[in-house]
């Protein structure tokens, strides 16, 4: 018995100092630099450990939060990251945060034991504050702003940070909204992020839209940044806003139709015409059909135009602003009236707006015709000639002569009108003289008749005279 005492007093003795000399691991410092910073900032964590065999580092996860260390690799939030260094460490890590609000983090470092594991009694925690980033989205573009109706646009974006992104449209009664990414057949619904799962970080999107209203209509379009599956960040969004065009087409409207050419045309004379319309997607002709008349153009000059049907196919109209050269030929003998009519198309839908026309009126005339027009050749009026002035004779010389009674048979004959000259056939463009002309014509043949009777008095009297002086 006393032999079994005395040996555990030994070894009680022996193994006394071993005992109080196992110390637990503790964390003797635990700093970082800097305390406050930027999203996407890098933090350098430093530590120091006392009887420990290692330690382990980790920060909780906070959403909107990430990690990287310095070579660009992702941490990951509260998991732990070991270390077999027994006195100093250290960490480098990125914080990016993408809540939208400034964030206190805190980090953790725990001591490991003899046997490598972590002595949670012996660790140190710390915080760290870092403001959001205000552009997770770095990119946000459309390829217009302004659209046309029909016709999709494409939007594109880019990001660093963000693992998703998520796009949300404005909620117009008037616009709708499609994409050939989402359902076929659905147009996209607006007010909330409409894609499930979420569209990557960086891509592009066409779309497409339809507006019922007559005036266009601004849009606006969001990128949401995705914090996690479902949860976005709508305090740093992107957006974009465009003009949509409206599908509302306004009728046509013939601004105008004309033509430098007279009202009356010979037959194969040139007759241009001209237009300008607005809404068209472009003009028919329709002839009046005339008998005997037919009509080219100089879009196509061998080519007879129908009449009373549209000239040209649908797949062929004219400009809705343009010129045109015509030609009619009038094989017949008389002058022959057409109407020619401008009826514009209409520019979303097939056919055309009849209501719009315009209308040209033109007279052809026969291929008999010389082509010249000629005036009707009036004769001038003939000028009257002065009466002679009777002369002057001595007053010792005083012939009387009187003229011979009349007899009764010449009393009894009545008066005949005086000749006028033999008839003239004028031609059929001959105009006869008026009634002052005819009388200045009679009133010169009396003159003249005088003027004979009275040289021959003259003649007599100076025979008279000379007879009297020998």
């Amino acid at each position: 018995m006393k032999k079994l005492f005395l040996a555990v007093v030994l070894a009680a003795a022996v193994f006394s100092p071993l005992i109080s000399l196992a110390v637990n691991p503790a964390v003797t410092s635990f700093t970082v630099s800097p305390a406050y910073g930027p999203s996407g900032y890098f933090f350098a964590f430093l530590w120091s450990l006392e009887n420990a065999f290692g330690s382990s580092f980790l920060i909780p996860c906070i959403q909107g939060i990430k990690l990287k260390n310095l070579s660009g690799s992702a941490i990951t939030c509260g998991s732990r990251i070991a270390s077999q260094a027994a006195e100093n460490d250290g960490l480098g890590v990125k914080i990016i945060n993408i809540s939208g609000n400034q964030v206190s983090i805190s980090a953790r470092v725990v001591p490991k034991d003899s046997s490598s594991k972590d002595y949670d009694a012996g660790g140190q925690t710390l915080y760290v504050s870092v403001s959001p980033n205000q552009q997770p989205i770095e990119k946000f573009t459309t390829s217009t702003t302004t659209t046309v109706s029909g016709s999709p646009i494409t939007i594109s974006w880019s990001s660093t940070d963000l693992d998703n992104v998520n796009l949300s449209v404005e909620c117009k009664p008037e616009i709708k909204v499609s994409s050939p990414t989402y359902t076929a057949g659905l147009y996209l619904p607006c007010g909330k992020p409409v894609f499930q799962p979420d569209l990557a970080k960086s891509g592009s999107l066409t779309l497409s839209f339809s507006n019922s209203s007559v005036d266009a209509l601004p849009h606006t379009l969001t990128l949401l940044p995705s914090m996690a599956p479902g949860v976005y960040n709508a305090v740093y969004s992107a957006t974009i806003t465009i003009t949509v065009a409206s599908d509302v087409v306004p009728d046509p409207v013939v601004n105008y139709f004309t033509t430098s050419a007279p009202s009356t045309v010979y037959s194969g004379q040139i007759m241009p015409i001209s237009w300008s319309t607005a809404n068209a997607k472009g003009v028919n002709l329709k002839i009046l059909c005339a008998k005997d008349i037919t009509a080219t153009s100089s879009k196509n000059p061998s080519s007879i135009l129908s009449c009373d049907a549209y000239a040209f196919a649908d797949n062929d109209l004219l400009p809705s602003v343009g010129s045109l050269n015509l030609s009619f030929q009038n094989n017949g003998s008389s002058l022959s009236s057409i109407n020619i009519n401008l009826i514009p198309a209409f520019k979303a839908k097939v056919g055309y707006d009849a209501t719009k026309s315009k209308t040209l009126s033109v007279e052809i005339r026969p291929k008999s015709s010389t082509g010249v027009i000629t005036a009707p050749i009036v004769p001038s009026p003939t000028k009257p000639v002065p009466a002679p002035t009777a002369p002057i004779f001595p007053s010792a010389i005083r012939p009387v002569v009187a003229p011979p009674p009349p007899s009764q048979n010449q009393s009894a004959q009545p008066q005949t009108a005086p000749a006028l000259g033999p008839k003239i056939y004028a031609p059929g463009s001959y105009v006869p003289p008026t009634t002052a002309e005819t009388t200045t014509k009679k009133d010169y043949q009396i003159t003249k008749s005088v003027r004979s009777r009275f040289l021959s008095w003259i003649r007599e009297v100076s025979l008279m005279a000379l007879s009297w002086f020998y």
